[in-house]
C-alpha cells in the first residue's frame, strides 16, 4: 500500500504540485479546495492538450477524401500558424506550465501540414509552400530568441488571431457553405478555447494569453454555428441547381 501512495505521490508531484501532493498523500486531504481547483485545472489542461493532437486530423482527412481545398481559407491558416507560434514561443521563454500551453506544438505541426494540402489542392506550385516555411522558421528563431520583433508580435497577437477567425467567417458566408472546412474541428477548436480560458485563470497571470483565449472561444463559436446556417446540403443543392 505504502508502494502505491508513493507512486501516487510522485505522480500529483510531477503532474499538480509538490505541495498538493504532500497535502493529498502525506496529509491525506483530499477536500483542500486550493488543490482541487488546481487538479482539475491541470487535469482539463492535459486533456486539451491531449485532444489537441487530433484536433486538425478531421480537417486534414476531409480535404484529402475531397482531394480539395475549396471553403478553407489559407490566409486564415497563415495567420493562425503566426498566433499558435507566437503563443508557443512566448509560452517557452515565460516558463508557464506546459499543461497551459502544450497544444499549441501539435495544433503548429498540423497547421502546417493542412497549410501544405491547401497550397497543393489549390494548383499553386511545391515552392509557395517552402516560401512559406521558411519565413515560419526565421520567425520561430527570431521569437525564441526575444529579438525586438518578438515584443511587437506579442502585442498583435490578440487581433492577429480574431482576424484569422473573421478571414474564414467571411470566407463562408461569401461562399454561402462551409465548404471542406470541418465541423468536428471546428468544434473542437471552439471547446478547447473554453477550456484554456479556465486553466489560463488558473495557472498564468498573463492578460495577454486570457483575452486570446477569449477571442478564440468567441470566434470558433461563430464558426462552428455556421456549420448549422449553411449546412453542406444547401452547397450541394446550389451546384445541381447550376447544372
Amino acid at each position: 500500500m505504502e508502494a502505491i501512495i508513493g507512486i501516487l505521490h510522485t505522480l500529483a508531484a510531477t503532474l499538480v504540485s509538490p505541495l498538493c501532493a504532500d497535502t493529498f498523500f502525506l496529509d491525506m486531504n483530499f477536500l483542500d479546495k486550493e488543490c482541487l481547483t488546481l487538479t482539475l485545472s491541470k487535469g482539463l489542461g492535459y486533456g486539451v492538450v491531449a485532444g489537441a493532437a487530433i484536433v486538425k486530423v478531421p480537417q486534414i482527412i476531409k480535404i484529402l477524401k475531397a482531394k480539395s481545398a475549396q471553403g478553407v481559407s489559407l490566409a486564415a491558416h497563415l495567420q493562425e500558424l503566426l498566433v499558435y507560434t507566437v503563443s508557443l514561443t512566448r509560452n517557452l521563454r515565460l516558463g508557464h506550465p506546459i499543461s497551459t500551453w502544450g497544444e499549441n506544438v501539435f495544433i503548429t505541426v498540423q497547421l502546417l501540414v493542412l497549410i501544405w494540402l491547401i497550397v497543393h489542392y489549390n494548383g499553386q506550385r511545391f515552392s509557395t509552400t517552402l516560401i512559406i516555411y521558411s519565413i515560419w522558421t526565421a520567425l520561430t528563431y527570431i521569437l525564441l530568441n526575444g529579438i525586438r520583433l518578438a515584443k511587437t508580435l506579442n502585442s498583435l497577437c490578440i487581433p492577429i488571431a480574431a482576424f484569422s477567425r473573421l478571414t474564414q467567417i467571411v470566407t463562408i458566408i461569401r461562399n454561402g457553405a462551409t465548404g471542406q472546412l470541418s465541423p468536428i474541428t471546428s468544434g473542437l477548436n471552439f471547446i478547447g478555447a473554453v477550456a484554456r480560458v479556465g486553466t489560463t485563470l488558473k495557472e498564468v497571470d498573463d492578460v495577454v494569453i486570457l483575452t486570446n483565449f477569449l477571442v478564440s472561444a468567441l470566434l470558433n463559436f461563430t464558426i462552428f454555428a455556421l456549420f448549422f446556417i449553411y449546412r453542406q446540403d444547401r452547397a450541394t443543392d446550389k451546384s445541381k441547381k447550376t447544372k
